[in-house]
């Protein structure tokens, strides 16, 4: 969601959707909560936290400067590449995690129970599927770095 909103996803990923849904939430995300009952007050906070915890600031007037797109691009480029780091960091630690939970299944299987048995298995599907999921974002990363495809393909 922070990807979508701080318009931080690579174009490489992106859709005609996933870009309509970026100039609404655009749009959106600047509106002034006028009232001062407490579900605004609520709101209003929530909204200055996440933006705030998004790395997002107001930009006021849009600035038309020499150089304001090429500004506009990089930091956007800035952005995109962080996501991405962040992703992949979320992407191993879920691979890490559910082959981690497996080997751990596997030594203590002469005492694990039926029950254990299923949470085991619906903790490490959990964490294959998360981790394919993030494999659609990864997908220019993954192509660029053969290598660390590779391992990602042995691992899971």
């Amino acid at each position: 969601m922070v990807g979508y909103v701080s318009d931080s996803l690579p174009d490489a990923v992106l859709t005609q959707f996933d870009c309509a849904c970026i100039v609404k939430l655009s749009e959106l995300k600047w509106v002034q909560w006028s009232t001062n009952g407490p579900v605004s007050t609520l709101m209003r906070q929530s909204t200055n936290s996440f933006l705030a915890l998004a790395g997002i600031e107001n930009p006021g007037p849009r600035d038309i400067s020499p150089g304001a797109d090429e500004k506009r691009r990089l930091a956007r480029e800035r952005r995109s590449k962080g996501i991405e780091k962040l992703i992949l960091a979320l992407s191993d630690q879920q691979l890490v995690a559910g082959l981690a939970i497996l080997i751990a299944a596997y030594i203590g299987r002469c005492s694990t129970t039926l029950y254990h048995f299923y949470i085991v298995v619906s903790f490490a599907w959990f964490s294959s599927t998360v981790h394919l999921s993030t494999l659609a974002v990864l997908r220019v990363y993954l192509i660029n770095h053969p290598r660390v495809r590779d391992w990602r393909v042995a691992t899971i």
